[in-house]
């Protein structure tokens, strides 16, 4: 199913903050074994990983609170001609958020969506059934839409496909919801399910694939932008937030390197890890009381994520299990990135 997890960069006037965006791209081999599903999930490159894009606002992640500007035109037309790198961050954001919601929905039901899916599609029954949150994230899409179109239209067509399909595989959905929370099969024996089923599994492969392309829009468009901001922070000499993006994005290539099928280069990802561990201890902690806690907090976050990575590719890479709490540590520790102001990273001291 779908995790997925990038760093946004959000630049505010004096403030530099990130914005956790979770995106996670399962590829589920399911193979029965003992009594259990065994997840295979393989990652693709992006999907569960560092996006550092960049977010015009101010942000409050946990909470989900975000304040955006709203100096934009509502026509992507009027983004690509003044096509500052703000405007286009700021255009690209609600429908960043529309993925994180998803994203963050289905990560907290994993081990149930998928093994739904796998039941409906075989026609194994049980009594209750899991489903993504396909209504929250369609009407988060249709007011992206109407909020502002984006100047990308690699994004705004795959918006449209996923629209589409969305329509299409809600009242689906929901009639299935429907039937398992009134029991239905305690009086047809599942005749109901397996009809329900038999439309339910098309339309659940096509939003699939649709979500796929969608997040992969995404994903290159905030690319795009994240080498251009970065290129201005070295242009300003900005050393420790420049040090800080790249640390993220190091992390960011080592999750994704590592393969839950057994094919992980683990050469590199000690390499990686070491180079972590530099690039950590040459963190500056700002000089703002809260700066330094939250830098501290992020060190740790990071330290414990890089214990687990090892721990896994050396002792529990054969368990799923452990792969998630991988990611676990990861989202931690992206979550205590977003609370460090990047503009205090190279702030000086005034005070010496």
């Amino acid at each position: 199913m779908y995790l997925f997890c990038p760093l946004i960069l959000c630049y505010n006037k004096g403030t530099i903050e990130y914005i956790e965006y979770i995106k996670y791209r399962y590829i589920y081999k399911n193979t029965y074994i003992n009594g259990f599903y065994k997840e295979y999930r393989q990652l693709k490159k992006g999907y569960i990983k560092l996006i550092l894009a960049i977010i015009l606002g101010i942000a409050v992640i946990s909470g989900g609170i975000y304040c955006a500007y709203h100096f934009l035109s509502n026509k992507s037309t009027t983004i690509l001609y003044r096509s500052t790198i703000e405007d286009k961050i700021n255009a690209l954001r609600p429908y960043i958020e529309a993925a994180d919601t998803f994203n963050l929905n289905s990560v907290a039901y994993t081990y149930q969506i998928q093994p739904t899916l796998e039941e409906l599609r075989n026609h194994t029954h049980n009594t209750s059934v899991t489903l993504p949150d396909y209504k929250k994230l369609k009407t988060q899409l249709e007011a992206a839409k109407e909020e502002s179109s984006t100047p990308y239209e690699d994004v705004n067509k795959a918006t449209d496909e996923l629209l589409t399909i969305l329509s299409q595989l809600i009242p689906v959905a929901d009639q299935l919801q429907n039937y398992y929370t009134d029991r239905a099969f305690e009086k047809d024996n599942f005749v109901g399910s397996d009809n329900l089923a038999s439309q339910y599994v098309p339309l659940a492969d096509q939003f699939n694939a649709a979500y796929n392309a969608y997040d992969l829009a995404l994903e290159n468009r905030n690319n795009e932008l994240y080498t251009e901001r970065m290129k201005e922070f070295a242009d300003e000499n900005r050393v420790n937030a420049v040090n800080f993006i790249e640390l993220n994005i190091l992390l960011s290539q080592t999750i994704d390197i590592i393969d839950p099928d057994g094919n992980t280069d683990t050469q590199k990802v000690e390499t990686n890890l070491q180079e972590i561990t530099k690039r950590l201890n040459e963190l500056q902690p700002g000089t703002k009381p809260e700066t330094q806690a939250a830098v501290k907090q992020y060190q740790d976050a990071v330290k414990e994520f890089i214990a687990e990575a090892r721990n896994y590719i050396i002792i529990n890479s054969s368990y799923g299990e452990a792969y998630t709490q991988l990611y676990v540590k990861y989202n931690r520790m992206i979550g205590r990135a977003n609370e460090v102001d990047m503009n205090d990273l190279d702030a000086v001291d005034s005070k010496k």
